[in-house]
């Protein structure tokens, strides 16, 4: 994943589905859970913030990708 993919949630809560574009990405050594999160401008407007690679697909229309 990278900075400008559109992403959909696919975690475990009430926001199932959500889509938005990943608007930054945290490295391990930066992040407080050691580990690459990502912070996503949803749809909506509201903005998810250090979200796991595990909670989100990146959609891709794209089958030469």
């Amino acid at each position: 994943m990278k900075v400008g993919d559109l992403v959909i949630w696919i975690g475990k809560d009430s926001d199932h589905g959500l889509i938005g574009i990943i608007a930054a990405i945290t490295s391990p050594e930066h992040s407080l859970y050691n580990r690459t999160t990502y912070d996503v401008q949803w749809a909506d407007g509201t903005d998810g913030l250090q979200i796991y690679d595990t909670e989100l697909m990146v959609l891709d229309n794209d089958p030469e990708r």
